[in-house]
């Protein structure tokens, strides 16, 4: 096993994460992404949380039949009443839970520019980031960019795998790979 002074152990890790940065010009495509998947989420939340609002206005229409039928028309048993109504308090008591669990009026009003803000600041700045940062943020950041850790092997870091989010942000590797068009009646499969 080799030895290697700090500061130049030190230096190779802010080269890496320096290699990571997201390139300036790309700033706005990562915005402009984000934003279009949030108001993808939000729609799809928005649509959840209205069929599960309608399905508990159906279910609160049933209960007021429900009751009529029993108590002023007389037209089913006090056994059968009860069955349904159990069964219908139930059903709406579940998408009761659902809707406060999943869809709370704070999860609408997230501060989507703010924690873009913060993440391209922190993307583009993560080898500074790391100089200011006190020992515990900077282990928390580390995980962050690289979950499955970083290994150095005496002349360079290695990692098994970085945050998705480079992936899908290191544009000049995507645009330099060769890309063949798939052929045949096979089906595509995730490179």
């Amino acid at each position: 096993m080799s030895r290697i002074r700090k500061e130049v152990l030190e230096k190779k890790f802010l080269d890496l994460l320096g290699s990571l940065k997201l390139k300036l010009k790309y700033a706005g495509l990562f915005k402009a992404i984000i934003q279009d998947r949030w108001s993808e989420i939000q729609a799809e939340n928005i649509k959840s949380k209205k069929m599960i609002e309608k399905k508990l206005e159906e279910l609160s229409r049933k209960r007021e039949l429900l009751d009529e039928a029993f108590i002023y028309e007389k037209n089913i048993e006090k056994e059968t009443y009860n069955e349904h109504l159990r069964k219908i308090k139930g059903e709406m008591e579940s998408l009761e839970l659902e809707l406060a669990a999943n869809y709370s009026s704070e999860d609408f009003g997230l501060d989507i520019e703010g924690i873009m803000r913060f993440t391209e600041r922190t993307i583009m700045n993560a080898d500074s980031l790391w100089k200011e940062l006190p020992l515990e943020p900077k282990l928390k950041l580390q995980r962050v960019l690289f979950p499955q850790g970083v290994a150095f092997d005496g002349s360079a870091f290695r990692t098994a795998e970085n945050n998705s989010i480079f992936n899908y942000l290191n544009i000049e590797k995507i645009n330099n790979k060769k890309m063949a068009v798939p052929t045949g009646f096979e089906p595509v499969l995730p490179a």
